[in-house]
């Protein structure tokens, strides 16, 4: 339920960024089986072609790999 109401593009590329280790389509599709596949073709487009991620292979068994590391925020202290 949660997930459908979030925007599904950015939970596939949150996921993706995420990722330590080469992954495949297949392995998004079994950790969002909601999402359709074009959304998560279209994400992984968009996501190469920013440079974040690149393909390795080609084909059903391409894996990608993620070019960026992923940076975690911390909360603003204002009050010091």
């Amino acid at each position: 339920e949660f997930e459908k109401n979030l925007n599904k593009s950015d939970n596939i590329e949150n996921t993706i960024l995420k990722q330590k280790q080469l992954f495949s389509k297949n392995d998004l599709r079994k950790l969002h089986p909601t999402v359709s596949d074009s959304t998560i073709d279209r994400t992984l487009q968009r996501l190469r072609d920013e440079g974040k991620i690149m393909p390795i292979g080609a084909g059903r068994s391409s894996r990608w790999q993620v070019l960026v590391e992923n940076k975690s925020f911390s909360q603003l202290d204002l009050f010091d």
